[in-house]
């Protein structure tokens, strides 16, 4: 039985680095997926794939614990909500191969960025299939809860998803976190407007943060007003919903 962790893209397990590093410490068997390809035309980004693996490899992660599911399928960036079943399919052949998961660790239901909610919907059909769902956890990574215009908050759950569990990090591991959040430099772009953002974090809170999860949750948007990638005129939730209601039919009994 095994931990898995669901990403979207390489340097989203920056939400998680607590856990991973936890686990890894307790000599658990811990699996890495990354569901897209990380690039907006579906193109192999060995740099970005590269990346993750010098960061999570840090961490006590080896290759053979990471997946690159996304890239072996050509499922862009994006895009991953259209792609629900391919997806599902070949996290079926990896759990074939590694065994079922125990434990399940997902982006959290926050609108986000429409990879993370896509990944939320599957990594809750592969619970559901594997009777792990009491055993999966949300982490946030950004979100527009509350904020106007096209401004977010980074590693701050929304109310909607439930009681936050918070594990305290050292104050050693939150100076070797930070390090690992600047070994990203393809997405440099990126990691000027969440970097500040993740200081403040790692600096005046200091915990990480996980949710358990609740299918009932995705039958509603994640939050009231505008979702961030509404506001960031990248994809209107209808059309996101729209996207995913056969894989979510298929899956989810109302």
């Amino acid at each position: 039985m095994s931990h898995v962790f669901l990403f979207s893209h390489q340097d989203d397990e920056f939400g998680v680095f607590k856990v991973i590093d936890d686990l890894v410490s307790s000599k658990h068997d811990v699996h890495i997926v990354y569901l897209t390809t990380g690039t907006l035309d579906g193109s192999i980004s060995i740099r970005r794939n590269t990346e993750s693996i010098d960061v999570l490899s840090k961490l006590g992660i080896k290759k053979k614990q990471i997946h690159f599911i996304g890239c072996e399928n050509e499922l862009c960036d994006g895009k991953l909500y259209q792609n629900l079943h391919i997806a599902e399919k070949n996290l079926d052949t990896l759990f074939n191969l590694i065994g079922p998961p125990s434990t399940l660790y997902i982006h959290a239901w926050e609108g986000g960025h429409q990879d993370h909610d896509a990944a939320h919907i599957l990594g809750l059909a592969m619970a559901q299939k594997h009777a792990c769902l009491e055993q999966t956890f949300q982490f946030s990574l950004y979100n527009g809860y509350t904020l106007p215009w096209v401004l977010y908050n980074v590693l701050k759950p929304i109310p909607e998803n439930g009681p936050v569990q918070r594990t305290q990090i050292s104050w050693t591991d939150r100076m070797r976190f930070i390090t690992y959040c600047c070994r990203y430099p393809s997405q440099l772009k990126t990691w000027i407007g969440l970097l500040p953002f993740t200081l403040i974090n790692y600096l005046l809170d200091g915990h990480q943060k996980l949710q358990l999860c609740d299918i009932n949750r995705i039958q509603h948007p994640p939050h009231t007003g505008v979702l961030l990638y509404q506001a960031r005129k990248v994809l209107n939730y209808k059309n996101f919903n729209e996207g995913v209601s056969t894989f979510s039919q298929q899956h989810f009994k109302n």
